[in-house]
């Protein structure tokens, strides 16, 4: 919101956006490096150190946190993405074996009910004289 209503007041004060030159981005890159908020002492001391209106240092503060935020949020998306991915497999590779177990075990009774039967399918022959 803020940084609109000062394009806008730009924009009908007839002043142009200035961009910043190299060396300003480097210092407030590296000032952003040691703290990445901005007391009214510092903005005032960079300001006139950088030839600038505090207002666009605190601007630029805003913006450079607005980006970096980003970037956490893209690293931290791609870790859980990653993570994600690994338990998945896990998981696909556990299905797999468990549907095998489940056949194994089928598989297992069926036998065992066959020869029960067989068991006792013998058995009632030779009961009744078979």
């Amino acid at each position: 919101k803020s940084v609109f209503v000062v394009f806008y007041f730009l924009s009908q004060t007839g002043e142009k956006k200035r961009r910043l030159n190299m060396e300003q981005v480097k210092t407030l890159e590296k000032n952003f490096e040691l703290g990445n908020k901005l007391e009214p002492e510092r903005k005032m001391q960079l300001a006139r150190a950088l030839g600038l209106q505090p207002r666009q240092i605190a601007i630029w503060f805003q913006n450079r946190r607005a980006r970096w935020k980003t970037k956490q949020l893209e690293k931290d998306y791609e870790l859980l993405k990653r993570q994600f991915e690994a338990v998945k497999a896990d998981n696909d590779a556990l299905q797999a074996q468990n549907k095998k177990l489940h056949t194994e075990i089928y598989v297992e009774m069926r036998e065992s009910l066959f020869f029960w039967v067989s068991d006792i399918w013998v058995s009632d022959i030779h009961l009744f004289g078979g």
